[in-house]
Order: C-alpha cells, then structure tokens, then sequence
C-alpha cells in the first residue's frame, strides 16, 4: 500500500534539531502511539480538514484527554508546515481543526512556612542545593540539576543558567535551555550561597574518597535513577506534601 509522504515528514520533524530534547520525545511518542496508527495510511496529498477532524474526535471519544489530542493536533501541524516549507502541500489542514479549551489544573505554590520546613528537613541531602535554587531563584528543575560550579560565582553572588539535565529515553543528557531568554544571570541569596559551599566541601570530601572513580562531571547536584527520590523528596510526598517546586513568586511557565 502507497503510505505517502506523511510519514517521512512526521519523521523528518522527529528529528528537527530545532527542538529541544524533551519536546523531540514527545513528538516521537504522539507520532508513534497516535499519527502514525491513525493517519499514516493517508497521502499527504489528500489529507483533509475532515480527515484530520475525524481523527482527532475518535481521539476524544477514546477517552483521551482534551490536552493529550491537543499535543496531537500540535505535532501535527508542526509536522505540515514543514510539508508546506517543503513544497509538498499547499497548505497546513490542521490549523483548521477544532478541539474544546482546556483549561490548565491550578497548582497550588508552597507557602514560605511549608518552603523553610522542607529546606530544613533536607539539609543533609545532596540534592539540598538543587532545593534551594528551586524555592529561592526560580529555577527549573532540569536548570537546577544541569547546573556547573563552572557557572557560579561566588565572590560575585550570581549563578549562569545555560544548561538544563533532562532524561531522553531513560538516558540523562545535558542540553541549552529552553529558549534564549532561559540563558541568565541570576543574583544569589544568602542560603543558596551556603547551600553551594556546604555542597562543595561533601564533593571535596567524597573526591578524595573515591579518588579516580569520582565522577568529574561538574555537576553541582547528582541526578538520581530513573525511578528512585532522593530521601527528602521520598518524606515530603509521605507527609502528603507536593514534589520540590519554584516558589509562588517564581515564574509559572514549564
């Protein structure tokens, strides 16, 4: 059966290096479980509005959420405009889908009691530092555990974001920000300078410990396994509180 070009397009955007790490693997995903089971028997040429409609309320009427078929119709139209660059298609049929509003869960911030009572309890885990950076600058998470001593000064009392740590198919890679703004210098409060230094006198000691099997890769915070919390994250969900995020005065984009 003639597949059509949809599929090499749907592949050929999987592989955009424009895209971050994380949003190649949800694009492989989407592309994997949905386009291609759905859609990749079609020709690209005679794809429609009502095909492209239909598949997306079979979607719905699976039980798939509002957001997932979103991200569908997302990857889809990003997979179409590339056809349109490339002179494959006149124009991007997606765009003129309909799909219900979804509307974000409101996520309800750690207030600065509930902040200074996981801090306290945490301090002994090596993660301590991504903790603080999290609550008092506004980090994310990949931000907080990609960051380098290279990219602190503490005589100065400024950290350089520029990298972030993400898990791409179960494998732990460092990679740019998000976007060019994400790359920032950001001043550095009283506890998160102590946080670094405590942080930096367990490495020395663990370095000469371990001698040529510690491993230099100037990461202020270890990444844990896939599957496994560090102690204090593993107490704070226990005690029925949320996961280590930024503060209520940080910024709320993902």
């Amino acid at each position: 059966m003639d597949r059509g070009p949809l599929p090499g397009v749907l592949a050929r955007e999987c592989r955009s290096p424009q895209s971050a790490a994380g949003y190649l693997r949800l694009y492989e995903t989407i592309v994997r479980i949905y386009l291609m089971p759905g859609l990749g028997g079609k020709n690209l040429t005679r794809l429609s509005v009502p095909a492209v409609q239909m598949f997306l309320n079979q979607q719905l009427e699976k039980r798939n959420s509002v957001r997932k078929v979103q991200v569908m119709k997302t990857v889809l139209s990003s997979a179409l405009s590339r056809a349109v660059r490339e002179e494959l298609v006149t124009r991007n049929v997606a765009r003129s889908t309909e799909l219900p509003e979804w509307h974000r869960t409101p996520i309800r911030p750690w207030t600065a009691g509930e902040a200074r009572q996981f801090l306290a309890a945490s301090k002994t885990d090596p993660l301590y530092p991504a903790f603080v950076l999290l609550a008092l600058c506004g980090l994310r998470r990949g931000e907080a555990l990609g960051l380098r001593w290279n990219d602190v000064d503490l005589d100065r009392a400024v950290i350089h974001v520029r990298q972030q740590l993400q898990r791409v198919r179960g494998e732990l890679r460092l990679g740019p920000v998000k976007t060019h703004a994400g790359n920032r210098i950001l001043p550095l409060p009283d506890l998160a300078a102590e946080a670094l230094k405590l942080r930096a006198e367990q490495q020395a000691a663990d370095r000469a410990m371990l001698a040529f099997a510690w491993p230099d890769t100037d990461l202020i915070s270890p990444p844990e396994p896939a599957g496994r919390s560090s102690p204090a994250t593993s107490s704070a969900r226990s005690a029925g509180s949320a996961t280590p995020t930024r503060s209520g005065s940080s910024r709320s984009t993902t």
